[in-house]
């Protein structure tokens, strides 16, 4: 299949030779022709293969060179700036400031190109820096009479209205570093690694004057500009570059941050929405779904990334789904269908452009059509052709619609525990760890949690700890274990639930409520009608960060909310959302038949004896009133698969129940079950991560390797779904009331 483009000028011949087929990469979107990458025999372009290698770097490690880095270039006696970060007022600007200031607390000064085209979002972006870091930033334009002519020049000349903007942005914060004699500079995301896979995570590039003519300049310097539209060297004088003795003088450096720190846009730039006010574009764009990005030129997004198109046969919409089908936060199909949506549209700010540099629309066509990469394009019936991914016909109906109806009902892994977060939080649970195992002479033993049997076989260790599978049941318990008094003081004292507190939680916590606390009231709600549940009151034993509560109370469904959440961080987090929070155990609550409802998300395989807790669930419970728990499943499909590898297996999980062993616990306590699902969404995915990191080897497992790996695409959510349908998801749901 095909798609057509309508830019065509009708002199031009139409027996052009169609080239090969062209082949698209098996795991993301990009094709063959994508600038910087290579495709392999294999069907997988380097992009893909370099991503992989996201998950074997020690990220904490990482951020150790950073830190060597960074006092090395700290100015001594405060007498200058630490370093130089170049910055366009984007999401990624936020982002490498608030590192490098609020984290690592250096005293960067900010420089910006600006290049006369900013969105108003983009502007107030920008300009908002100052104030919420408490940073001095240095503004530079050319004059707007150079900028039009800037913006012809670079079109003529490489098909790319905005070859200015990258010169500047790429020149003109060296200039800086030279004059100013500030040698270290702090640089974003490394696209041709990152994006393009051109060299691996563990080369740690830097960027100097080649890469700055080679990548960012496309070869092209202030030199080839000189008399073209009239320009003189006097035009030109931010865009040339320091000698390289200037540099060596200086000792200027380049660094790319996301050569030190996990990047991943969309979780970060979601953060510096929530923490500095970041302002996304208030209308959606035309050729990309993301409205986080590229908000310093109104064109970038349009007919920018349209000369991409018209000259590769790819735009933005297959760089932003590439990148969130590697990340996790979209499967290839998704993608696909989006990039056939919108990398062909033809933006309305075209005619903004138009008369910006005051060119008509027919020699835009025409020059613009000098560009095509004749490997791409051939030419049909008058117009341009190419081949497309999937074979889809590219049409404008329903983009908007559907494109953010597929982003926000995605849901992976990262979205619940953002992976730039997770290292320091590894460090601090083997903290944790330690500090438990201190106390190990107090652990007691412990008969099986749910049927109370005292036979079992050992399964493996973990984190120091002996686990145990009933021999009975089939629950997946650990034995000798802390004791109640031992486990309230790991909680309080806890530094890994601070850490979740004070920077998991908040940065996740959109994504957690639209995807996992969403959809748990309108199942909780739906509930209380199916049985009639009286609307009086409801507790939330465990209650975290308060989010599952918030969108309860935005329901106005229940006259009374309550938390509770034993962790002091958490308490406060709740209290200061407005809620009435009981910060002890369950256990040590003395009220009886006070709530309606009594809700309870992955607790209780963390106490000690969920005997107790099932029992103090139902003296707190009205007579009839609906307790609803979900906890790991042991037989689920991650547990069984990766055993002690899997990070549900976790030394604060003591218990590990299966749909009969918990049915049965309940039961067994006063309680009449009604429903028993698992439905859970990322089982597959977890597994799959393990393998792609080399942690789990499948190599004897076709099955597996097919499902995984081979027809990931085709089968993988497929594979879900069949999980969740057979109880066999690793995520467990039991609903149940008080007889």
């Amino acid at each position: 299949m095909t798609i057509q483009e309508k830019t065509t000028i009708e002199a031009l011949p139409d027996n052009t030779p169609r080239p090969p087929k062209m082949r698209y990469c098996s795991r993301c979107t990009y094709p063959e022709r994508a600038v910087f990458l290579t495709l392999g025999d294999d069907g997988v372009c380097s992009g893909c293969r370099v991503n992989t290698e996201k998950r074997q770097v020690d990220w904490e490690k990482r951020g150790e060179m950073l830190r060597k880095i960074l006092e090395e270039h700290r100015s001594k006696d405060g007498s200058n700036y630490d370093c130089i970060i170049p910055v366009s007022g984007g999401k990624d600007s936020y982002f490498q400031t608030h590192v490098i200031k609020n984290i690592y607390k250096m005293n960067p000064l900010l420089v910006t190109y600006h290049g006369n085209n900013y969105m108003p979002e983009g502007m107030r972006n920008l300009e908002n820096m100052r104030k919420v870091f408490g940073v001095d930033h240095i503004f530079f334009t050319p004059s707007i009479k150079t900028l039009i002519k800037l913006n012809v020049a670079g079109f003529k000349l490489h098909g790319d209205m905005n070859w200015h903007a990258h010169c500047g942005i790429a020149t003109y914060p060296v200039q800086i570093a030279v004059k100013h004699k500030i040698p270290l500079m702090i640089w974003g995301e490394h696209g041709p690694t990152h994006l393009g896979g051109q060299h691996s995570l563990k080369d740690l590039i830097e960027k100097n004057a080649r890469s700055r003519f080679e990548h960012s300049q496309h070869g092209l310097d202030w030199k080839d500009f000189v008399g073209v539209e009239g320009l003189t060297p006097s035009d030109l004088l931010w865009a040339m570059y320091p000698s390289d003795d200037e540099i060596e003088k200086v000792g200027v450096r380049q660094i790319f941050l996301g050569n030190y720190v996990y990047w991943d846009e969309n979780i970060h730039g979601e953060e510096m929405v929530k923490k500095f006010g970041f302002e996304k574009s208030v209308e959606p764009f035309e050729r990309t779904y993301r409205r986080l990005s590229n908000l310093d030129d109104m064109h970038e997004n349009g007919i920018h990334d349209y000369m991409k198109f018209i000259k590769f046969g790819y735009g933005r919409a297959t760089d932003h789904t590439s990148k969130d089908i590697r990340a996790g936060h979209m499967r290839r199909e998704e993608g696909i269908e989006i990039v056939n949506l919108m990398d062909s549209v033809e933006p309305q700010d075209l005619a903004r452009w138009l008369d910006y540099v005051g060119m008509s629309k027919e020699e835009f066509c025409r020059i613009a059509d000098g560009f095509r990469d004749k490997r791409v394009w051939w030419r049909e019936n008058g117009q341009w052709v190419k081949d497309n991914i999937g074979g889809g016909v590219p049409t404008r109906r329903g983009i908007q619609v559907m494109t953010e109806k597929k982003i926000s009902e995605a849901f992976s892994e990262n979205d619940i525990r953002p992976a730039h977060l997770l290292d320091e939080q590894a460090a601090l649970k083997l903290c944790d760890v330690g500090r438990l195992l201190l106390r190990r002479k107090e652990f007691v033993e412990v008969p099986c949690p749910a049927c109370h049997g005292s036979e079992f076989k050992r399964t493996y260790q973990k984190h120091g700890l002996d686990y145990l599978t009933c021999t009975q049941c089939d629950t997946l318990y650990i034995s000798p274990r802390p004791t109640p008094e031992v486990l309230e003081e790991m909680y309080r004292n806890s530094e890994v639930y601070a850490y979740w507190n004070k920077y998991i939680y908040p940065a996740s916590e959109e994504k957690r409520r639209s995807k996992m606390y969403v959809p748990r009231v309108d199942r909780l709600l739906s509930l209380c009608e199916k049985f009639n549940v009286q609307k009086d009151s409801i507790l939330e034993i465990g209650a975290a960060f308060g989010t599952f509560c918030e969108e309860l109370r935005a329901r106005n469904y229940f006259q009374k909310i309550v938390g509770l959440e034993q962790t002091p961080d958490l308490a406060e987090a709740c209290r200061k959302k407005g809620f009435e929070v009981i910060e002890m155990p369950l256990e040590k609550v003395k009220l009886q038949n006070a709530f309606n409802v009594i809700a309870s998300f992955e607790v209780i395989e963390h106490v000690f004896s969920p005997r107790d807790f099932i029992r103090s669930c139902y003296s707190l419970l009205k007579p009839g009133g609906l307790l609803i728990l979900t906890c790991p499943n042991a037989k689920g499909f991650d547990v069984q698969m990766l055993g002690a590898l899997s990070k549900t297996v976790d030394f604060e999980h003591l218990n590990y129940f299966n749909p009969k062993s918990l049915e049965l616990l309940l039961k067994k306590n006063g309680f009449s079950v009604f429903d028993v699902q698992t439905p859970g969404k990322l089982d597959v995915e977890l597994v799959r991560n393990k393998v792609l990191s080399g942690e789990l080897d499948i190599s004897q497992k076709p099955f597996m390797q097919q499902i995984l790996i081979e027809r990931w695409e085709q089968v993988g959510a497929e594979f879900q779904e069949f999980l969740a349908a057979n109880r066999l998801s690793s995520h467990l749901w039991i609903v149940a009331h008080k007889i």
